[in-house]
């Protein structure tokens, strides 16, 4: 999608925003399938700009706390930091992918290292 938005229109600056996966309160804050969807998805992002030269500007994960989904509720979820909505104080605790996209954008990109040290990091 992103080299036919280059070829199509002439490599408009891109920014991919509300980019997320929909788990549920269930799968706790191991949510490891959240985080391998937004390193696949963000690999392949970078192929498109290193390799093909597509002028992305940003990306944005939908979204950083659990919230209520307008027809969903509280069923679902697509935040990177869980909220407990039973605590009148609504504690809110990183899950996994939080923590994987932490370290993404602390080092502007993928750290150097084999994705076993990111994951055994985390």
């Amino acid at each position: 999608m992103l080299n036919w938005i280059k070829k199509r229109y002439g490599n408009p600056p891109i920014y991919l925003l509300e980019n997320g996966y929909q788990g549920h309160p269930e799968d706790g804050l191991e949510d490891h399938e959240r985080a391998e969807y937004h390193r696949s998805y963000i690999n392949e992002m970078l192929k498109a700009v290193r390799i093909d030269g597509v002028n992305v500007q940003m990306y944005g994960a939908w979204t950083l706390l659990d919230s209520f989904e307008w027809e969903d509720g509280y069923s679902v979820n697509f935040g990177v930091v869980a909220v407990n909505f039973s605590d009148p104080e609504r504690k809110r605790t990183p899950k996994l992918s939080g923590a994987f996209l932490k370290k993404v954008f602390m080092n502007n990109g993928f750290p150097r290292c084999k994705w076993p040290c990111l994951q055994s990091k985390i």
